[in-house]
């Protein structure tokens, strides 16, 4: 995978690349008024600002892979889809996060390589799902040591939280998870904390 963009303005050719287009399809998108930018004083060059591209592939539903928005990236996986869907929209309703979803441990992995995810969202109910085993392989990952791992984890006792945070988790969530405590505990600027 490309190495993430870090430009504040984008040419055609660039876009196009990210967004696997032709240019004339970016040249469109921007004579139409779609993708907002300015032209080049005395030049037919036009040039876009990385957040009028943002605001663009987030509302046409296009992966942000290969920019780097500013948000934190946060890679949530779940075998629940409408529950993991409605924690993921209350998570990318904040402009903080970035986030992905995953329904299986394969497909984290795959979305894993892709996004390099900050923060890791896991639910322990998954099929398969080792603690132990997901923490070593997490940290055993060349990007790993800096993903923050967050445990969903329903019926735990105190001593079983405990055991989490030692095998290597930053936070665990009890059921029913509450938007307002998931979104505190991905802010990479927050402490580690444990739902209690």
């Amino acid at each position: 995978m490309r190495g993430k963009t870090k430009k504040d303005v984008l040419t055609t050719g660039e876009i196009a690349r990210l967004c696997n287009v032709a240019p004339r399809t970016v040249a469109k998108w921007f004579d139409t008024g779609e993708l907002r930018g300015y032209r080049i004083p005395g030049s037919r060059d036009r040039r876009v600002p990385l957040q009028q591209l943002i605001r663009f592939m987030r509302q046409h539903q296009m992966p942000l892979e290969g920019l780097d928005t500013g948000a934190i990236r946060v890679l949530l996986v779940d075998v629940g889809q409408s529950y993991a869907r409605a924690l993921e929209q209350q998570l990318a309703a904040d402009p903080r996060f970035e986030v992905h979803l995953a329904g299986s441990l394969f497909e984290a992995g795959l979305q894993a390589a892709l996004v390099r995810p900050q923060v890791l969202v896991m639910n322990l109910a998954l099929p398969g799902a080792d603690p132990d085993a997901l923490i070593a392989a997490l940290r055993a990952w060349e990007h790993g040591g800096e993903v923050r791992a967050i445990a969903l984890a329903a019926g735990v006792s105190d001593e079983q939280v405990e055991s989490l945070l030692r095998a290597g988790f930053h936070s665990v969530l009890r059921a029913p998870i509450e938007a307002a405590k998931l979104r505190q505990l991905c802010d990479l600027g927050a402490t580690g904390a444990t739902d209690r």
